[in-house]
């Protein structure tokens, strides 16, 4: 027995609920429990991204993006086929406020993705005792 849903004449059914704004920038990408990746932000929208990484991430997996603003949004791997991946957000995010950053971070001219060197722990911060 097979069974089949037949769509009635006339309504076409689309995978995606919007449309994806194409995007190219790299984000840092860290599927649950792992070590985190970079990956480069192809396309994204409130419900879900498309990436490319060199990192081992399967479908189904879950994963925590790191968006150009600093903010951490979790999806769930849809699909993943030579290198490139599919998301959806577990919940929506404002697609806006990533383009926001990329333009701040264009127009400061910094590079979000640099390490910044860690500030002196208390202990070696210390001044040494003067001397007699």
């Amino acid at each position: 027995m097979f069974l089949t849903r037949i769509a009635p004449d006339g309504v076409v059914e689309t995978r995606r609920r919007e449309t994806r704004l194409p995007v190219s920038t790299e984000v840092g990408l860290r599927p649950f429990g792992a070590a985190g990746a970079e990956a480069r932000l192809i396309n994204i929208s409130s419900n879900g991204f498309m990436a490319e990484t060199k990192a081992d991430v399967g479908k189904g997996s879950r994963v925590w993006l790191t968006l150009p603003d600093g903010s951490r949004a979790s999806a769930l791997i849809i699909w993943s086929k030579e290198g490139r991946l599919g998301g959806q957000f577990s919940d929506a995010i404002d697609p806006l406020v990533v383009f926001q950053a990329l333009g701040r971070i264009a127009s400061s001219g910094a590079n979000p993705f640099l390490k910044v060197a860690q500030a002196p722990s208390a202990r070696s911060a210390r001044s040494p005792k003067p001397s007699a």
